[in-house]
């Protein structure tokens, strides 16, 4: 029996519509002298925080059902490392330390750890919870409200002028990454994810192949990280060849 559940296909495909869109507004800000301010505009901010909300709960989601938790963090993370390796030699501007993918990695990896205890849990609560601490947590991470107050010890300044928390959500003011996604917040989104899979893991009628498949989007959802890998060189030689053709 086919246990894929097709409407996560559908969602993830969706947010790799979103990310795409993003990327391409991005792409010609960075190399084609669109102006930054369109970054800001709310649509664009929608398909930014769209296809990251859907990503990382998804991924969160996805982790309860699968039995190689090891092995798809350690992908993530791996696809992760040579993304910083290649954007840190050829891009050293646009360089990515740590972003979706060392994140999902790690995310992915730490729930194996924690797996024991977050099943003890009652789903709904376990992600009420977490949605709320992500919700409280968003705006004091990326405000950077937290500087005033770490800087008044001594010992905890010297360490995050060292950068030793910038894979927590407290980055150095030397710290820089094109793509970031740091363990605070976004972890408790991961794990909201993760307490919804628990909840869908036993409603197997969940799993039923629907009756409008979506072929599009199930495609893209099934091959979402060798789109997402792709997209950004794909994206960037359309415009580079468009841009000769039409100068």
């Amino acid at each position: 029996m086919n246990k894929r559940i097709y409407w996560l296909d559908w969602l993830r495909g969706i947010a790799i519509i979103f990310m795409i869109i993003y990327h391409m507004i991005y792409q010609r800000v960075i190399w084609f002298s669109l102006s930054p301010d369109v970054l800001a505009l709310p649509l664009v901010r929608f398909f930014q925080l769209g296809a990251q909300l859907l990503f990382i709960s998804i991924s969160g989601i996805s982790c309860s059902f699968s039995k190689s938790n090891w092995k798809r963090g350690g992908i993530c993370l791996g696809y992760g490392l040579i993304i910083t390796l290649v954007t840190s030699t050829f891009f050293p501007e646009e360089r990515i330390v740590f972003g979706i993918l060392h994140f999902l990695g790690t995310a992915i990896i730490l729930y194996s750890l924690i797996k024991p205890l977050v099943v003890r849990v009652q789903p709904y609560l376990g992600s009420f919870l977490c949605l709320l601490t992500f919700s409280l947590l968003y705006p004091f991470i990326y405000k950077g409200y937290y500087i005033k107050y770490m800087v008044q010890n001594t010992w905890v300044q010297h360490l995050w002028e060292k950068g030793s928390f910038n894979v927590l959500g407290f980055p150095s003011l030397t710290f820089g990454s094109a793509d970031y996604f740091p363990l605070i917040p976004w972890f408790f989104l991961f794990l909201s994810g993760t307490f919804i899979g628990l909840v869908l893991k036993e409603r197997p009628r969940q799993n039923k192949v629907p009756r409008y498949p979506l072929p599009v989007l199930t495609f893209m959802g099934k091959h979402s990280l060798l789109i997402y890998l792709l997209h950004i060189p794909a994206i960037l030689g359309l415009f580079f060849i468009f841009d000769l053709l039409l100068p």
